[in-house]
C-alpha cells in the first residue's frame, strides 16, 4: 500500500471516530471560512493553516477529495499537515475544563503542528510526550465538572458500551491484510524499561507486592517500547524534555507504513497495570485521569482482550494480591477461646463478647520466594564455606552448643536444612492508649550475619494488633503447626533454574525483652516473686513508701532453672489455678507452646541485650549520675554536667561510631537504646574520668569492660570466664555503692 494511502486511510478513521463521538461537525456543514486558534503554545495555530505559498489550505473540494479514492493527486510534503489540519477543525471551547489535544506537542511554542499528531495510529513515544506537556493542564481539570460541551471528547466513553465496539469494529476492518507491527522494528524492541521510580522510591518488584502470585513470574518488567513511553532517559532515568525531528525519525518506525496495523501488545497484563501505577505516582495523576489512561489503554487492544477498563478493577487487582498468603485466626476477645470463623459463637459466653482476630502469614510460602531468588540457596552453606577468625572461638550462632547439639543429633548435618531464631516484642502505637502491634517474625541462621537481617530474608509469621496483649498459644498455635510439618516432613522447594531441593528446618531459640520474654513464656512479669528465668531465686520486696518493689539481692549461688522442671511446674499451675485463677508455682502460670518450638526453654530463650543493658542499666545510671534529683549522692556528678558536655563536643568520633555525641544536659531526655549504647561502650570511660568519683568509675568500668568482651567477632572461652567474673563482681558492688532499690532483674 502507498504510504500516502496509508496516511489518508488514517485520517479516515480518525475522522470517523471522532464524527461518532460528537468531536467534529457533519462534513457538509464544515464552513470554508471557520477559523479556530489553538491553545497552550505562543504561536498559535490556525486548523485552517495555510501552505507554505500563503495559499489557504482546507476547502470543502480538498476534503472530498481527502475522503475519497487515493487515484487523485496523493497529499506530499507540507500538504499532509494541512490536510489534517482541515480534517480536525478544534471546536469552540467553551468550557474551561476543555482539553486541548493540539497543546500536547514536542515544546512549547513550536512553530508547526507535529505531523504526526503525536502518535495516532501508531505505537511511538509521542503520545506519552504529549501527555507528559499537558499533564499540567490535565491536573487542572476538575473532575467534578460538567463537560456541557457537545464536542468535548470524554475518554470513559470509551470504556464500555457498544459504541466503544463499533468504533473498534470499524477501525478493524480498515485493517484487514495488516502485517505484525512486531516485526517493524527489532532494534527497537529489544529496549527496556525496569518499573523502579527512583524519585519517588517505589519498587514494583515480588517483595513489595507480597503476592504469591508475582513469584514465578519475572521481576523486571520489559515493555519492548524503549523508555521514551515514560518520559525518562533509558541511562540517567531523568525526566526528558522534547526531542528534535532528526533524532524521532531515528527512533521511530515508518509510521507512514503502519496507518493500517493493528497495535499488538507486548506486555503482560500484570506488566501493563504495573506500568500504569508507576505512571501515576510519578506524576501524581487523580482517580479521573487513571481511569481515562485505562480506557485510552484498552482502545489501543484488539477486541477481544483482557485490558481493565475502570479504575475499581485497577484498585481491586491491587488489593487482593497476596490476601492468598494472610490469614485471619478469629477469637473471642474476652474469653480467647479460638473461633472458627466471624460469626461463629463462643461457648463460654455464648456469644456476649465481641469477636477479636489476629493474622498469620505462612512462612513456607516465603520460604519458596526466597528459594527462587538466584544465589540464595547457595548463601545458605556459609556455615561450611567461613573463614574462622580462630578456630577456637565462638564467632557465630555456629559455635553455639545449641545449635551445636542439632549438628551432632543429625538434624542440621544435612546441608540443606535450615534453622531459625524467633523474635517477637511489643509495639505501641499511640502515646494515649494501650494498642498496640505483636510482630512475630524469624531470621534464617545459615545466612551470613550481614544478609541474616537484611527485610527481604525476614520471615514474618504472625501480627496480633489489639488493646490488649497476645495469648501466647493462641498466637503461637498456627506457627507450631505448620512448623511441625516442616520439620517432620520438610518441603520440597523450587530453584531458579529448574530442580528442587527437599528442605526442613526448627526453630532453635528466641530473643525478647523481659515483658515479652515474661509472656510467652507464661511466667510472671519483672516485677514479681521468682520471676527470673533462669534461676529459682525468689527475690525479695523492697518497701517504697506506700508500695514494694521486687529487687534481687546478689548470691552467689544459686540453682538454675531446668527444662524439665518448667514442665512440671507449667502443670501444676493448671492445677492450682482451678482453684485461685492467679495461683503460679515457681513464678509458672502454666503450659506454654513455646515448649514445642524450641528444643530447651531456659537455654534457647534469651534476653535483648538493649533494653535489658543499654536501656535498662545504663539508663538508670545516667539518672543517678546526673539528675539533679539525686543531688547529695556521693555518685550524682548534676554539678559537673556541663564539663561533660563540652569534652563530649571536642570528640571526634571514629568512623565505626555512626552518631555523634550528644549533649547530656540538654538531649538526655531523646537519647535511644543506641545513644546509650555509644556513650557506654565508647565515651563514658574518658569521658566520666576524673568527673565520676573514682570508686564509681572503676565499678562503671567492670560493666563496659565485660560487655565489650562478649561485643567482639570472635570471643574466646578464657575471655567468656572473664566476662562472668567481671559480671558477678558489678552486681555484688553495685547494692553496696547505689543500694538494694535499684538492684532489679536488669541488674540481677
Amino acid at each position: 500500500m502507498d504510504p500516502n494511502d496509508q496516511k489518508e486511510s488514517r485520517y479516515q478513521r480518525w475522522y470517523i471516530w471522532t464524527q461518532r463521538k460528537g468531536g467534529v461537525d457533519d462534513r457538509d456543514d464544515v464552513s470554508d471560512e471557520s477559523e479556530v486558534e489553538s491553545e497552550g503554545s505562543n504561536d498559535s495555530h490556525s486548523f485552517d493553516s495555510e501552505n507554505s505559498d500563503g495559499t489557504a489550505a482546507g476547502s470543502d473540494a480538498e476534503m472530498q477529495d481527502s475522503q475519497g479514492s487515493n487515484e487523485g493527486n496523493p497529499i506530499q510534503g507540507n500538504d499532509v499537515e494541512n490536510h489534517h489540519d482541515n480534517l480536525h477543525p478544534q471546536p469552540e471551547n467553551n468550557d474551561d475544563n476543555y482539553v486541548n489535544l493540539n497543546e500536547f506537542e514536542e515544546g512549547e511554542g513550536d512553530p508547526e503542528v507535529n505531523e504526526e499528531v503525536h502518535g495516532i495510529g501508531s505505537e511511538g513515544s509521542e503520545g506519552t510526550d504529549a501527555i507528559e506537556d499537558g499533564d499540567e493542564e490535565m491536573e487542572n481539570v476538575d473532575p467534578q465538572s460538567d463537560h456541557s460541551d457537545e464536542n468535548n471528547i470524554n475518554l470513559n466513553e470509551f470504556g464500555e458500551g457498544e459504541e466503544h465496539l463499533e468504533v473498534i469494529e470499524e477501525v478493524n476492518a480498515m485493517d484487514e491484510g495488516s502485517e505484525d507491527l512486531n516485526a517493524t522494528d527489532e532494534e527497537h524492541e529489544e529496549e527496556e524499561i525496569e518499573l523502579v521510580n527512583e524519585e519517588e522510591g517505589i519498587n514494583f518488584d515480588n517483595a513489595s507486592l507480597g503476592g504469591s502470585d508475582l513469584e514465578d513470574r519475572e521481576q523486571e518488567i520489559n515493555l519492548g517500547v524503549g523508555p521514551r513511553n515514560l518520559g525518562i532517559d533509558a541511562e540517567s532515568g531523568s525526566e526528558r524534555g522534547g526531542s528534535s525531528e532528526s533524532e524521532e525519525e531515528d527512533d521511530e518506525p515508518n509510521v507512514g507504513n503502519l496507518d493500517d496495523e493493528l497495535l499488538s501488545a507486548r506486555v503482560t497484563f500484570r506488566q501493563s497495570l504495573l506500568t500504569v501505577l508507576s505512571l501515576a505516582f510519578k506524576h501524581k495523576l487523580t482517580g479521573v485521569c487513571v481511569a481515562d489512561l485505562l480506557s485510552v489503554i484498552e482502545l489501543h487492544c484488539a477486541r477481544d482482550n483482557v485490558a481493565l477498563r475502570t479504575l475499581y478493577k485497577f484498585k481491586t487487582y491491587f488489593s487482593m494480591i497476596g490476601k492468598e498468603n494472610v490469614t485471619c485466626h478469629y477469637y473471642c476477645s474476652v474469653c480467647e477461646v479460638p473461633l472458627a470463623s466471624e460469626d461463629s459463637v463462643c461457648e463460654q459466653c455464648n456469644g456476649q463478647h465481641p469477636t477479636g482476630y489476629f493474622v498469620a502469614f505462612p512462612f513456607l510460602s516465603q520460604l519458596q520466594s526466597m528459594y527462587l531468588r538466584p544465589g540464595f540457596k547457595e548463601g545458605l552453606q556459609f556455615k561450611t564455606n567461613r573463614v574462622k577468625k580462630n578456630v577456637n572461638n565462638i564467632e557465630d550462632i555456629y559455635d553455639a552448643a545449641v545449635y551445636q547439639e542439632q549438628v551432632i543429633n543429625g538434624f542440621l548435618a544435612d546441608p540443606d536444612n535450615i534453622s531459625f531464631f524467633m523474635y517477637f516484642d511489643g509495639v505501641a502505637i499511640f502515646k494515649n492508649s494501650k494498642f498496640s502491634i505483636w510482630p512475630l517474625y524469624m531470621s534464617i541462621n545459615e545466612l551470613r550475619y550481614k544478609d541474616r537481617v537484611k527485610k527481604e530474608n525476614i520471615v514474618l509469621s504472625g501480627l496480633w494488633f489489639g488493646n490488649t496483649k497476645p495469648n501466647p498459644n493462641l498466637f503461637l498455635s498456627p506457627l507450631v503447626q505448620e512448623m511441625s510439618n516442616f520439620e517432620n516432613e520438610g518441603v520440597d522447594f523450587r530453584l531458579p533454574y529448574n530442580g528442587s531441593v527437599r528442605v526442613r528446618g526448627k526453630i532453635i531459640g528466641a530473643v525478647a525483652d523481659l515483658p515479652a520474654k515474661a509472656l510467652f513464656m507464661r511466667i510472671v512479669q519483672f516485677n514479681g516473686i521468682h520471676s527470673c528465668s533462669n534461676c529459682m531465686s525468689s527475690g525479695a520486696r523492697y518497701y517504697l513508701g506506700g508500695n514494694t518493689i521486687q529487687v534481687y539481692p546478689y548470691t552467689r549461688n544459686f540453682e538454675l532453672r531446668r527444662n524439665e522442671d518448667m514442665v512440671d511446674f507449667a502443670n501444676m499451675a493448671v492445677v492450682a489455678r482451678q482453684q485461685d485463677p492467679d495461683a503460679t508455682v515457681y513464678g509458672v502460670k502454666g503450659p506454654t507452646l513455646m515448649y514445642a518450638l524450641l528444643p530447651n526453654l531456659i537455654n534457647c530463650m534469651g534476653s535483648d541485650v538493649m533494653p535489658g543493658t543499654f536501656l535498662g542499666i545504663m539508663k538508670t545510671k545516667m539518672e543517678l549520675w546526673f539528675s539533679s534529683e539525686h543531688a547529695g549522692n556521693p555518685y550524682n556528678i548534676s554539678a559537673s554536667v556541663n564539663l561533660v558536655d563540652a569534652r563530649l563536643k571536642k570528640i571526634k568520633p571514629p568512623q565505626s561510631c555512626t552518631k555523634v555525641p550528644r549533649s547530656i544536659k540538654k538531649e538526655i531526655g531523646l537519647f535511644k537504646a543506641a545513644d546509650y549504647k555509644l556513650f557506654m561502650l565508647v565515651y563514658s570511660l574518658p569521658v566520666l574520668l576524673g568527673i565520676l568519683p573514682a570508686v564509681y568509675w572503676e565499678h562503671h568500668c567492670k560493666l563496659v569492660s565485660a560487655i565489650s568482651l562478649l561485643s567482639q567477632e570472635s570471643v574466646s572461652h578464657d575471655q567468656i570466664d572473664v566476662a562472668e567474673e567481671l559480671f558477678h563482681t558489678y552486681v555484688h558492688d553495685f547494692q553496696q555503692l547505689y543500694g538494694i532499690r535499684y538492684v532489679g532483674l536488669n541488674v540481677h
